[in-house]
């Protein structure tokens, strides 16, 4: 991996949006996982070193398997647009120009007027005509990606781990893990609400809140 800040690391394969949802996953995650095991704990008198070796080994398992989810996603939706352009070839102009105007409407482009895109999606057509499209495969920035996401996972609940290594009593090591939980939640919410341009007390209260109600349903559910 490139010797480089994390968080610079991050930020060059990983977009806000990606990085906001790892940091809520691996938060949820720890949540629900603490909040499940912590039953188990209180019938069987487990110790907190039992409660930290679960939920950090889940918490690392989770942190693989997105990272790979994340190479495989990547792959995916690059050979998706290889077949949507192979599909847009043999179309006639009208029917591809819709179809082109359809998968613009997901994009940054689909803010545009209908004008603009119409332009656009026309340039896009002539250059697809041309255009050989081949089959994609893992690229470095896959791996990269995979890497960062792994990071997010990994790093965001770090903090919600330190009253299980304080030697303190396990039920309160377990209430003060999930206040931290909380208040990450929060803090995520704050932090991303502003790079979005949003009242960011509203949308981090909105996460925080969204947050907790996953992990008691999921809890409720038998997760």
């Amino acid at each position: 991996m490139p010797k480089k800040p994390i968080r610079k690391f991050i930020s060059d394969y990983l977009t806000p949006s990606e990085s906001l949802s790892q940091a809520l996953y691996g938060l949820i995650l720890v949540l629900t996982v603490i909040s499940a095991i912590e039953i188990t704990i209180s019938k069987q008198q487990q110790s907190a070193g039992t409660l930290l070796t679960a939920a950090m080994g889940t918490c690392i398992a989770w942190g693989v398997v997105d990272a790979v989810i994340y190479v495989l996603t990547g792959v995916h939706e690059r050979n998706h647009y290889v077949r949507f352009v192979s599909r847009v070839k043999n179309k006639s102009k009208k029917e591809a120009i819709d179809q082109i105007e359809d998968k613009l409407d997901d994009s940054l482009i689909g803010v545009l007027e209908k004008e603009e895109k119409d332009r656009i999606a026309e340039q896009i057509f002539l250059t697809i005509n041309n255009a050989a499209p081949k089959r994609q495969h893992v690229k470095k920035d896959d791996v990269f990606g995979g890497i960062a996401s792994f990071l997010i996972s990994f790093v965001i609940v770090l903090p919600t781990m330190v009253p299980f290594v304080l030697n303190l009593k396990l039920g309160l090591a377990i209430r003060l893990s999930d206040i931290i939980a909380v208040a990450m939640l929060f803090i995520v919410g704050y932090i991303s609400g502003g790079r979005e341009g949003m009242n960011r007390i509203s949308w981090a209260i909105t996460i925080t809140l969204l947050g907790v109600v996953i992990v008691v349903v999921t809890i409720f559910l038998g997760g």
